[in-house]
């Protein structure tokens, strides 16, 4: 596989390194303090670094996964905040899953919001079974006011911050072993604590 950068994942990736080098001194301080660097979260969402993978009829600016990787990895070479890029790969790896598995309405309302700096978790951890997703007890069933998910996720990164989650569960109405999903919740859904 040839990994080597074309010339505009070049530009990006020194784009992205410099802005990793001009706020590194702010991430340093909010990880001192365990804060988080809302600052630069809203600095990346301006300079278009969540857009890069994004079709444009979904706010994105429909350049491709690698042009992300490049972004990416110069924002690494320099920021010097691990969880801050946890936190990139958490909310880039729920776009996708928007992305690629979502239905056209939820592409139409979470990825605009996603690609502007509305920040994202996927929560599929439990006690049941670590991540073993085979193990995942959460289950939404019907109810009056449409599905209603129960369960309770652990180490999820993003999850006190985040204003969107991408939650794995089954689906009581379908049979064993085909039963497992993705829910889109937002924040403010009735039930949702983190």
């Amino acid at each position: 596989m040839d990994t080597t950068w074309n010339e505009q994942q070049q530009i990006l990736r020194a784009k992205f390194a410099e802005f990793g080098e001009r706020v590194s001194d702010r991430a340093s301080e909010c990880r001192n303090k365990r804060n988080f660097d809302y600052d630069s979260w809203e600095e990346l969402s301006s300079l278009g670094f969540f857009k890069l993978p994004v079709a444009e009829q979904y706010g994105g600016s429909n350049n491709d996964w690698w042009d992300f990787a490049a972004a990416f990895e110069g924002l690494a070479t320099t920021t010097g905040d691990l969880g801050f890029l946890l936190s990139i790969i958490a909310h880039m790896g729920a776009i996708r899953i928007i992305s690629e598995k979502g239905s056209e309405e939820q592409k139409c309302i979470y990825i605009p919001r996603l690609v502007a700096g509305a920040i994202a978790a996927t929560a599929a951890t439990e006690d049941t079974g670590g991540s073993d997703v085979s193990r995942i007890q959460s289950t939404a069933a019907q109810s009056s006011e449409g599905l209603l998910l129960t369960g309770t996720k652990k180490h999820i990164t993003n999850a006190p911050i985040a204003d969107i989650f991408v939650i794995v569960g089954r689906l009581s109405s379908l049979p064993k072993k085909r039963d497992m999903t993705l829910f889109v919740v937002d924040r403010n859904s009735h039930g949702l604590t983190t």
